[in-house]
């Protein structure tokens, strides 16, 4: 049988065994002697999914509580199907170099590869925004600007490009709160995808 393939038997054996190595676990810890070992609360525990490994957290060694084999792929959750289009909304554009504006980016590059069409919608800053986040004072007057920015960037760092890739870029209107240090929309970005 394929893997992805689940017996309910089997699924069933998995929870209860997790089920049960959790519990016998919580009657066999000790406190560790050594005070610079690592720290767990007592009572703490971590929720997975079941993968066949020993019910324990090897590192932190507190039990894992099974939630079962991992579900079967259906063809909605399916990214392996390149004819699902991807939209990747983000609250944060380069050139401000923060993870949610580059890893976001490079998500999108890499579906589009695979031959997903593949929108990234980004926040628009207006120029006093922009004076906040953005270094050595680059300032763009519209977004066009700032996507030519952006492209250039992917194909100079990320060795790829958008246009090649077939990556589409669309625009939502932000603001920067400094008292927050982070972007918020100014409308409702589903209004972009319409």
């Amino acid at each position: 049988k394929d893997e992805e393939e689940q017996n309910p038997l089997k699924a069933a054996i998995g929870f209860i065994s997790g089920v049960a190595g959790s519990i016998l676990s919580m009657w066999d810890q000790k406190p560790e002697a050594d005070s610079n070992a690592r720290t767990s609360r007592e009572g703490e525990a971590t929720l997975v999914q079941q993968l066949g490994r020993t019910p324990i957290d090897a590192q932190r060694g507190v039990p894992i509580y099974s939630l079962g084999p991992f579900p079967k792929c259906t063809a909605a959750s399916d990214l392996r199907n390149a004819s699902r289009d991807v939209t990747v909304i983000t609250t944060a554009a380069l050139p401000w170099t923060t993870g949610p504006s580059i890893n976001p980016l490079l998500r999108s590059l890499y579906l589009a590869r695979r031959g997903h069409k593949v929108i990234l919608v980004m926040p628009w800053l207006a120029s006093e925004h922009q004076a906040f986040i953005y270094p050595d004072n680059l300032r763009f007057e519209n977004p066009k600007d700032q996507e030519r920015y952006i492209r250039k960037w992917c194909v100079d760092r990320a060795k790829m490009d958008p246009d090649r890739e077939g990556l589409s870029f669309r625009w939502y209107e932000a603001a920067y709160f400094d008292t927050v240090k982070s972007i918020f929309p100014k409308q409702d970005n589903s209004q972009v995808l319409a």
